[in-house]
C-alpha cells in the first residue's frame, strides 16, 4: 500500500469510527472501498486521536510513528499512552521532528509493597480532578477487575488519563494486548465516550493466544469498536477467534517510498568486489534470519564472495552470534545492531 493510500484509509477508517458518536462530516462513500480509493484530507473533520502502546519510543516500531505521523500530517490531533517509557537516546528522526516525547503520557512507577503502593494510591486519587474519582474508584473494585483492581494495576494504569481528563474521539491501541487494557478502562469509565479501535499485528494472535487461550480476547469483543489487521491473514485469524466480522477490516502497512527510491542494482563485475545482502529488522525467530545467515555461510562455501549486514537487535542476538561464530563467517557477517530510519538509509 501506498503511504498516501495508507494515510487517506487510515484517516478514513478513524473518521468513520468518530461519526458514528458524534456530528462528524460523515466519511464519502468512495472510500468505503476496502484498499482502493482516492479522497482529499479536507472531507476530515480534525480528530483527537490517543495512541496506546505497551511502550514508547522502540526503534522497532517504526510503523507506529508512521501511523502517527501520518495522522498529524492530515490535520489530526495525536497524543502518546504508553505503559512505560522506552529508550529516549535512540529514536527515529520523525520522533524528534513531530515533537512525540512532548506528547507522551505514562503512568508513575508504582511503589514495590502492597500496603505502601496502596497509600500511595489513595494520595494520588485524592489529588485527581473530582469528575475523574468515580472513574478511578471503579478501577479499584475487585468485582470489575479482580486481583488486577487490589494490585492495584488497573489504577495506576488510568493514572494518566484521569490526571489530564482529556475527551478523545479515538483511542487507538497498537497489539491486541493493549485493546484489552484499553477495554478496562472502558469499562471503569476512564475512557467515557473515544471509540476504541484496536490494531492485530502478529505475535498477539498467535504466541499470546497460545499463552491465554482462544478465549483471552472475548472482553475486548464485546467493548471494542473496530479492530484492525495489517493483512488478510491476520484478519482471517482475529475473525476466527471471536471478532465481529462488521466491525473489522485491514489497514495493511504504508511507507513512503520517496525515502528509499529505487535503484537498479546488478552484480558486482570487479575482482574481489562481494555481493552485499542487508536485513533490517527484530532479532526475533519469526524473522528467519538465522536461515539466512545460513544460506551465507552456504554461499561462500560454494566461492560466492557475499557480505551480510544485519540491522537490529533483539532476544536472539546473542543465539545469532555464537550461529556466525560456529560457520566461521564473522568476517562476512555482521550484527549492526540497532539504527533509526536515517542511519539505515546512509
Amino acid at each position: 500500500m501506498g503511504w498516501q493510500e495508507f494515510c487517506l484509509k487510515h484517516s478514513a477508517l478513524l473518521a468513520r469510527q468518530a461519526n458514528q458518536q458524534t456530528k462528524f462530516a460523515p466519511v464519502p462513500s468512495q472510500i468505503r472501498q476496502a484498499d482502493s480509493f482516492v479522497i482529499l484530507p479536507h472531507f476530515f473533520t480534525a480528530l483527537h486521536i490517543a495512541f496506546y502502546v505497551d511502550c514508547f519510543p522502540v526503534l522497532s516500531t517504526p510503523f507506529i510513528f508512521n501511523q502517527i505521523t501520518g495522522l498529524i500530517d492530515h490535520g489530526h490531533e495525536v497524543d502518546v499512552y504508553a505503559l512505560e517509557k522506552g529508550d529516549v537516546k535512540h529514536i527515529h528522526a520523525s520522533v524528534r521532528d513531530y515533537g512525540m516525547l512532548d506528547r507522551l503520557f505514562v503512568p508513575p512507577q508504582p511503589p514495590a509493597g502492597l500496603v505502601a503502593r496502596w497509600y500511595d494510591a489513595l494520595k494520588r486519587l485524592r489529588g485527581l480532578p473530582p469528575e475523574a474519582r468515580k472513574a478511578a474508584y471503579h478501577t479499584l473494585d475487585p468485582r470489575r477487575f479482580g486481583k488486577e483492581a487490589l494490585r492495584l494495576k488497573v489504577f495506576y494504569r488510568a493514572l494518566p488519563w484521569l490526571e489530564r481528563g482529556v475527551e478523545y474521539n479515538i483511542v487507538h491501541a497498537q497489539f491486541g494486548t493493549l485493546g484489552i487494557i484499553a477495554a478496562q478502562l472502558k469499562k471503569a469509565g476512564v475512557l467515557r465516550k473515544a471509540r476504541l479501535v484496536t490494531h492485530f499485528r502478529g505475535w498477539d494472535v498467535s504466541a499470546f493466544v497460545r499463552e491465554n487461550g482462544v478465549q483471552a480476547y472475548a472482553p475486548l469483543w464485546k467493548t471494542g469498536d473496530l479492530f484492525l489487521a495489517n493483512c488478510d491473514f491476520f484478519k482471517a485469524r482475529i475473525l476466527n477467534l471471536g471478532a465481529p466480522a462488521a466491525r473489522t477490516d485491514v489497514l495493511r502497512s504504508g511507507i513512503e517510498l520517496a525515502d528509499f527510491p529505487f535503484q537498479e542494482r546488478i552484480p558486482p563485475t570487479g575482482e574481489g568486489e562481494p555481493v552485499r545482502l542487508l536485513t533490517v529488522g527484530r532479532l526475533s525467530g519469526k524473522k528467519g534470519i538465522e536461515y539466512a545467515i545460513k544460506a551465507v555461510a552456504l554461499l561462500r562455501e560454494n566461492g560466492v564472495n557475499v557480505n551480510y549486514r544485519i540491522v537490529g537487535d533483539g532476544p536472539l542476538r546473542p543465539h545469532l552470534r555464537t550461529l556466525i561464530a560456529d560457520l566461521g563467517i564473522e568476517a562476512h557477517v555482521h550484527l549492526v545492531g540497532k539504527m533509526n530510519h536515517t542511519e539505515v538509509r546512509a
